[in-house]
């Protein structure tokens, strides 16, 4: 696990070794362990390491044996025992025990196709000396980030985006159209990113770069798949996923370092746990966040399942934290990330860092599996469209109702179609200027002039374009497609690498996740109503029934609470400095924070996103 960077040019001048390594630097948190940086005629490579495997002989950037390949790579390959020994029967030697040789030997036998090899979480770049040409590669769910920007003849890339800043000189220039989508989405979705020139690599995707022709060159090497007509038993199903996801667990172990894990008392996170203390004879260390408003609080829960299973338990009771901790946390993502439930993902990751370097975590089974009230609601909005002539009758009737009077947003919703209604239900702020929680209303209307989007058509296009048929395999690979690489890994990655911590996620081993995706949606939820129907079947011999039982609950935090009390001087202070600011108007914004602390209406996601936005402009300054 690592932060990466690299800078690439053959006619614009060259990154300084002195910047190159203060970019470095900022992302020391990534990799504490160690820094390294290589240096060509045209090409500058470097890592800040988190050591798991081969402590001391994984140094990066690494070289092959001949000398003509180099590799900056962060991640983990969990199948590399195995690539290593068909790679070692392939004629391939070998001078050290870590996965990124492993990575290095399999491209210079395979070339692009080794992506195709790797079993892991992953973003890496190798230089080829000879050919003078790059060739870099994002792991296929999006856990690990790849964020690069392509100008003046010049390739720069970075885990994070302070550190492409700080090489590159890049203009701090915000993109409107981002914008939008992050008061849409309260995320900012692949490629871009807030900053006009800054991209990202899409997950499953690779790049190739040509510096003498100044030419880039993007590919898609995977994506979710869609169902196929199984054949299978219920029984066989179950087998062969439990067996999937045990080697899943399996293969998250190894490393040189202790391995914990995150358990929330939830069904995925015992699973897991359960799993791990199956496949290994070390002591299991499992860690839990709670919170003091009991509301919120299911640490209990954890402490049960810890002593069914036999785990040594650490637990954080969390408050709300000082603001100072708190800013740090919202500027870790260098770009306005406003989910809430970052907080205390990186407080569980700073107090698993105090036991141990890797922890194995729940992520990805309420997309696969799922669990989420939303696919159950969605369905629903998907299966009734309605007809065009009631449609324009609502809209029409909509947008005539009176404002201060309820029912707008019920009747305007009621026009849309099944993908817009979705869309909508997954928005923090709309595009919709006739809604109370529209954009539109809080920013002027000369910036509105600079956006050229439809925001809601993010969420429409990707259900257009799914390879599945009915609502619950359509809202399943929307959410592997959009919030579970945009929002969930984001999140956990930035925070847990804030705390220098490597996090692992069985439930999103490809093999898993494939197989899954190609079930059937009726395989998946049978009852259409029972939140992962399937898994808690496959879990039976492994979580306790008490787990299984119990009703679903999501991973919140008291913003609001917070909002309104410890944190409501400094909240004042930071949305009063948003309405000060040239982009905003003042008056709804000042409405919404007063009727919000008055507690005549909740404001809790709309007013956490101007306040994270505050606080990213305050520290990047960006010219708009």
């Amino acid at each position: 696990m690592c932060g990466i960077a690299g800078f690439i040019s053959a006619t614009s001048g060259r990154c300084t070794t002195q910047s190159f390594s203060e970019s470095l630097d900022l992302m020391t948190h990534r990799g504490p362990d160690d820094e390294g940086i290589w240096s060509g005629e045209i090409a500058m490579l470097g890592s800040r390491r988190l050591s798991i495997i081969d402590l001391g002989g994984g140094k990066q950037p690494m070289e092959d044996v001949s000398g003509r390949y180099v590799i900056t790579f962060n991640g983990a390959i969990y199948n590399f025992p195995e690539l290593r020994r068909e790679l070692e029967q392939q004629g391939a030697s070998f001078r050290t025990r870590s996965d990124t040789e492993v990575i290095l030997e399999c491209y210079k036998l395979f070339g692009e196709n080794c992506v195709s090899k790797l079993n892991g979480m992953f973003a890496f770049a190798i230089w080829d000396k000879q050919n003078q040409t790059l060739y870099a590669a994002r792991d296929r769910l999006g856990v690990k980030p790849f964020y690069f920007s392509h100008e003046a003849s010049t390739l720069a890339f970075a885990s994070e985006i302070k550190s492409l800043l700080a090489m590159s000189h890049l203009e701090r220039k915000v993109d409107w159209n981002s914008l939008a989508y992050f008061f849409t989405y309260n995320y900012i979705p692949a490629p871009q990113s807030i900053f006009k020139g800054v991209n990202k690599l899409l997950p499953g995707q690779s790049l190739n770069y040509y510096p003498h022709k100044n030419i880039l060159r993007i590919t898609t090497y995977w994506k979710p798949p869609g169902r196929t007509n199984h054949q299978r038993s219920s029984q066989g199903i179950e087998k062969e996923i439990l067996e999937k996801l045990t080697n899943a667990t399996k293969v998250r172990l190894v490393g040189d370092v202790p391995v914990g894990s995150f358990l929330s008392g939830g069904l995925d996170s015992t699973i897991t746990t359960a799993l791990m203390c199956r496949l290994t004879d070390e002591e299991v260390h499992t860690f839990s966040i709670g919170f003091e408003n009991h509301e919120y609080d299911e640490s209990h829960f954890a402490k049960r399942v810890s002593k069914k299973l036999g785990t040594t338990h650490h637990e954080l009771l969390l408050d709300a934290p000082n603001t100072d901790t708190l800013e740090k946390i919202i500027c870790q993502f260098d770009e306005p990330f406003a989910d809430p439930t970052a907080i205390p993902t990186f407080f569980l990751s700073k107090l698993a860092r105090q036991h141990v370097k890797v922890a194995l975590s729940g992520d990805g089974a309420d997309e696969i599996f799922g669990g989420y009230n939303k696919f159950f609601s969605g369905s629903a909005y998907l299966n009734k469209n309605g007809n065009t002539v009631s449609s324009y009758l609502w809209r029409i009737l909509g947008h005539r109702w009176p404002a201060n009077m309820r029912g707008r947003t019920r009747l305007l919703t009621s026009s849309l179609n099944g993908f817009q209604r979705y869309s909508f239900s997954a928005q923090r702020y709309t595009d919709n200027a006739a809604l109370p929680t529209s954009y539109q209303r809080i920013l002027h209307k000369s910036c509105l002039a600079n956006i050229g989007v439809v925001t809601s058509e993010y969420i429409e296009r990707l259900l257009s374009d799914s390879p599945d048929s009915t609502p619950i395999e359509k809202l399943m690979y929307v959410d592997v497609k959009s919030y579970l690489p945009e929002n969930c890994l984001v999140k956990v990655d930035r925070s847990s690498m804030l705390a220098s911590l490597e996090v692992r996620n069985p439930f999103l081993d490809y093999e898993l996740v494939e197989y899954v995706l190609s079930l059937p949606g009726s395989v998946r939820l049978p009852s259409s109503r029972v939140h992962k129907e399937l898994l808690k079947v496959v879990a039976k011999d492994i979580a306790p029934q008490f787990v299984i039982d119990r009703p679903k609950q999501g991973f919140d935090v008291p913003i609001g609470e917070w909002l309104r009390g410890p944190w409501k001087n400094w909240a004042s202070d930071v949305v009063g400095l948003v309405g000060e600011m040239d982009i905003f108007r003042s008056s709804p914004i000042e409405r919404m924070w007063l009727e919000h602390i008055q507690g005549k209406r909740d404001w809790t996601y709309q007013l956490w996103i101007l306040i994270v936005f505050a606080i990213w402009d305050n520290k990047y300054s960006p010219d708009y």
